[in-house]
């Protein structure tokens, strides 16, 4: 058995409980910034759950203007480019207008004007009322909305009171388009 002088122990004693305390330190200051960061996190997070939707969810503010479901096509006023117009055919029960950044199905021409039926939204410079614009995660969505009403292989639902929010999204979980509609 090797035996150590009584100094040469005192000493290997009291650079082992040293160590020892460095370390159990070092554990401890680890675990208290763990807390710290998850208690940061939970001041990011929100943890409650999204409102239901209202009807401020189904207007869609585009400069200093307002579009919105069912109200006249006649009203909007936008400094954007009409790209595109398709009349009423017999293939097609309502005429669209193709803007640069958004789409707008309208019904044809009655006794109370043209009315909008669908919003949809193709680029990211214009986003919803909750902030969720073409290029964002579907986790934003779910953050924003909460869970759909219904879901598809690319599209979640969500539904109002005769008026549904989709978005569509592809293979990376990003959304590609989002549409208001009236059913």
């Amino acid at each position: 058995m090797v035996s150590f002088h009584p100094i040469k122990r005192l000493v290997y004693i009291s650079m082992s409980l040293i160590l020892l305390s460095i370390l159990v330190s070092c554990n401890v200051k680890q675990e208290e910034s763990l807390v710290d960061s998850d208690s940061k996190n939970e001041n990011v997070i929100n943890t409650q759950p999204p409102a239901s939707l209202m009807d401020d969810d189904f207007v869609i503010k585009y400069d200093s203007n307002y579009i919105k479901l069912n109200e006249p096509y006649e009203d909007i006023e936008t400094n954007e480019k009409l790209i595109n117009f398709y009349p009423v055919t017999e293939n097609h029960v309502y005429e669209v207008y193709e803007y640069e950044n958004f789409i707008i199905s309208v019904s044809p021409n009655s006794d109370n004007g043209s009315k909008i039926l669908s919003i949809n939204l193709t680029s990211d410079k214009i986003e919803t009322s909750r902030g969720i614009k073409v290029g964002d995660s579907i986790s934003n969505v779910f953050e924003k909305y909460g869970e759909p009403d219904s879901r598809y292989s690319s599209e979640f639902n969500y539904h109002q009171e005769g008026k549904f929010i989709t978005f569509y999204f592809d293979d990376y979980e990003k959304v590609i388009g989002i549409k208001f509609e009236l059913i």
